[in-house]
């Protein structure tokens, strides 16, 4: 009898394990990547953990290492553990990413008798560039050789990649160590903090298959939001929807499975080929397939050069993707910064989201980061925007939405997609901010408030300075005259303006309180009084008046037209005013109204002259008016009813 040190330690049937499972309270849990160069163990260190085979497939049976992820729950009584075994050869690097990208620790395999070798230092690294700042290493093999040095090498490695946790030297042989192993991952799960619920479900797809007569089932990592039975989910990019028919944790039937948890799900309504691995099951809406990514990007022991072209892995999606450093022109070996990657095919992620850079050839990792803008733009290179994504890194939700909202107006589906939740998870941010949302669901922070409202009194202000629009400004124009303010948070800004009464209406129009109010002389008065005679009786073919240089007959014009005596209507490309008196105007309004009421697809400029009977030289600019003063609106190269127009978009 061998002994008691070198006995091997009982594995648990599978109906043991499952029970274990089903009765204990899902009160903590802990996603664990078991990392490490190949043929150094991982495997049988996990079969001896927990008694499970990972290796699934013949291949990996006959070759003694594996090829794709494999997956084991080890049960203890501070929680249930997921262990996921991953593959430690270059060649499958790749799926090592996927299955180390939602991980909460790692476990590091060093073999005694050959220490530490390529892959495993790229493994630790890819752990680090990943996020993962804890775990153990574990000298496996220790039967075979003295594991002191291994140790040592391994305790550096992890050190160097500022992942914390021991060392402990184990065979799986034997089941040395195994028991110290399971009492140090006890304690990261007691030390484990709990995923953050962000309002949405996030799952990384990494397998896909079919049963017979369940029909599809795909496996991943939860990494946001609960998931559960009956819940609709899109399968993106795509957007094809598909329903929850059933959920399995580690093969036990479940109504709900929490964020962090690795879980299958079994679709209703989704052809198998319609959910390949590096698909993503999410809550409709909430994410959106992008090519441009803002992001922060740490390099390993090589600078990352701007404009290089690299293979980029999130989840378990790869694409080639070109690096757009922003505020220089490389990222130095060890450093940080902020960057933009252009995918050449569209990617699905969340704010927060981990990478890795990877060379094609010869294959290397290079680095990776944190997603900031998972559906960004291209954007200019400039220091103040390389400052701006730069406050972003390892910020709050809070804080991402202050340093957004400090830019300006933004769209709440923005906001909710830069600080990484669902739009109705904002609430506690949007407090913090003191926000104020518009009717179109734009978003101005408290500070940003007031230097807007000048803004539309500066526009006001300047309007009244010109004959044109003396009177006022319509709502479109004032809209149209800030293009960069969305229109919903012009009418809001006018709105408070209004009722502060530092703007005032004049009919259909707006305008500050006191604009147009002109003191005439004698004389003036006089020209005045002649002016608009003289465009009453013209009609509409009214006479010219020059007022350059004359300053008793621009004094006379901005009296009239202040008065809404006149209206000075403008031909833009002639660059023409046309004086019209307000009553002649008025006529021509009713006269086109009821001809546009039979009339539903609209009266071009000849159309509208020769209804009028005048030349394009007056029709032109009155039908600016009248689209100016929301009667008429221009759709192509006619007119309809502004209010008949809006009716048929309801």
């Amino acid at each position: 009898m061998a002994p008691p040190a070198c006995r091997p330690i009982p594995c648990q049937s599978a109906a043991e394990r499952l029970h274990a499972i089903h009765e204990r309270p899902e009160d903590r849990t802990l996603t664990v990547a078991v990392i490490g160069h190949v043929d150094h163990g991982k495997t049988a260190l996990v079969r001896a953990l927990t008694g499970i085979e990972t290796d699934r497939l013949k291949e990996e049976r006959e070759r003694g290492i594996s090829i794709v992820l494999g997956f084991a729950p080890l049960v203890l009584d501070a929680g249930t553990i997921d262990l996921i075994d991953v593959p430690g050869h270059e060649n499958f690097v790749r799926t090592m990413i996927a299955g180390a990208g939602g991980v909460d620790a790692v476990l590091l395999v060093v073999a005694a008798n050959e220490g530490v070798k390529p892959q495993t230092v790229e493994h630790l690294a890819i752990a680090r560039l990943l996020g993962v700042r804890r775990g153990l290493a574990v000298i496996s093999k220790v039967d075979l050789a003295d594991g002191r040095p291994a140790m040592e090498e391994a305790v550096a490695l992890m050190a160097r990649n500022r992942i914390v946790g021991p060392a402990i030297g184990a065979s799986a042989l034997t089941g040395e160590g195994v028991a110290e192993i399971r009492g140090a991952l006890a304690v990261l799960t007691k030390g484990a903090p709990s995923p953050a619920d962000c309002g949405f479900c996030h799952l990384p797809v990494d397998r896909v298959f079919s049963l017979p007569g369940h029909g599809t089932v795909v496996t991943g990592t939860l990494r946001r939001g609960p998931i559960a039975v009956g819940d609709t989910v899109a399968v993106v990019p795509g957007g094809l929807a598909a329903r929850v028919r059933g959920l399995e944790l580690h093969g036990r039937p479940v109504a709900s499975a929490p964020p962090g948890r690795r879980v299958a799900v079994n679709l209703r309504g989704v052809a198998r080929e319609a959910v390949p691995r590096g698909s993503t099951l999410a809550t409709p809406g909430s994410l959106r397939p992008a090519t441009w990514l803002d992001v922060a990007v740490t390099a390993l022991d090589a600078a990352l050069i701007d404009g290089a072209e690299l293979v980029l892995l999130t989840g378990t999606q790869e694409t080639p993707a070109l690096l757009r450093v922003l505020g220089k022109r490389e990222v130095p070996p060890g450093t940080e910064a902020v960057a933009q990657l252009r995918c050449r095919r569209s990617v699905c992620a969340a704010a927060g989201d981990a990478f890795i850079l990877r060379r094609a050839s010869p294959p290397a990792t290079l680095g990776g980061g944190r997603i900031l803008d998972p559906a960004s733009r291209r954007r200019r290179r400039d220091h103040a925007l390389a400052a701006y994504l730069s406050g972003l890194v390892g910020a709050t939700p809070e804080q991402v939405v202050a340093a957004r909202l400090a830019s300006g107006p933004a769209p709440v589906a923005e906001l909710a997609r830069l600080a990484g939740v669902a739009a109705d998870r904002l609430d506690r941010s949007l407090r913090a901010a003191r926000a104020i949302k518009f009717a179109d669901g734009t978003i101005v922070a408290a500070a940003g408030l007031e230097p807007l409202l000048r803004r539309v009194l500066a526009t006001l202000s300047g309007a009244a300075r010109k004959p044109d629009t003396m009177r006022g400004l319509s709502p479109p124009a004032l809209r149209a005259a800030l293009p960069d303010i969305p229109g919903a948070v012009v009418d809001g800004l006018l709105g408070i303006l209004l009722r502060k009464g530092l703007a005032e209406r004049n009919g259909p129009l707006v305008r500050r309180p006191g604009a147009g109010g002109v003191t005439l002389s004698q004389r003036e008065h006089g020209l005045a009084e002649r002016l608009e005679a003289a465009c009453r009786t013209g009609g509409l073919t009214p006479p010219a008046v020059a007022t350059s240089g004359d300053r008793a007959m621009a004094a006379a014009v901005a009296y009239l037209v202040g008065s809404g005596r006149l209206v000075c209507a403008v031909d833009r490309v002639h660059k023409r005013r046309i004086l019209f008196h307000r009553d002649v105007v008025a006529e021509a309004r009713r006269r086109l109204a009821r001809a546009l009421e039979t009339m539903p697809e609209g009266i071009t400029v000849s159309e509208a002259g020769s209804l009028l009977g005048i030349s394009r030289k007056f029709s032109i600019p009155l039908l600016e008016h009248l689209d100016a003063t929301g009667v008429t609106r221009r759709v192509g190269d006619r007119r309809v009813l502004a209010e008949r127009r809006s009716t048929q978009i309801a």
